[in-house]
């Protein structure tokens, strides 16, 4: 067997690793992305039937102030190991800090007691960086920080508050799914 046929070889079996690891991250992606959709799909539920019980005497197609499309957001903290993710309905707000009434509560001396609050403008998600030490957001290969203002935030952006980071991914649920 000559060089040219074992580079051939290698570059083949290269070619078919990099196939299995690619559907296996696309797999994983999917399957992530499905567990969001239905914990979502939880949280709308759960806003129906809250609703449902607090005005019995509506009829069932009464239209909840719940119907429609909710704003989203998958939040991973990716500084940890094995990662963890939540998610939240948006227009509710989601408040990050010390205080123990925070949606994400972190226990860090440089985190704020109310360091920022991610909440729905229009059709916009904003973050409000409410902290004395900011909040980093890095979009691609560009890092800002934000330090007592206002950004609109996308899906991929990933926060630093303190020394914890997190991937936000901003995603529309639909009730009529349900």
């Amino acid at each position: 067997m000559g060089l040219t046929e074992i580079i051939l070889i290698i570059f083949i079996i290269l070619a078919v690793v990099s196939t299995v690891v690619s559907v296996i991250v696309t797999y994983a992606k999917k399957e992530e992305k499905r567990c969001y959709y239905h914990s979502a799909a939880t949280i709308v539920k759960e806003k129906y039937l809250n609703e449902a019980l607090l005005n019995p005497h509506l009829p069932d197609n009464a239209g909840f102030s719940c119907y429609g499309l909710h704003i989203m957001a998958y939040i991973k903290n990716i500084s940890i190991k094995p990662k963890k993710g939540f998610v939240f309905d948006i227009g509710d707000g989601i408040k990050i800090g010390r205080n123990p009434d925070s949606n994400i509560l972190l226990g860090e001396a440089t985190v704020s007691g109310k360091h920022c609050y991610i909440y729905v403008s229009g059709s916009n998600v904003c973050l409000r960086d409410m902290s004395v030490n900011g909040t980093y957001i890095k979009r691609g290969l560009f890092s800002v920080l934000l330090n007592n203002g206002i950004t609109e935030l996308k899906s991929g952006d990933v926060l630093k508050i303190g020394t914890t980071k997190f991937r936000i991914t901003i995603f529309n649920y639909d009730t009529r799914l349900m």
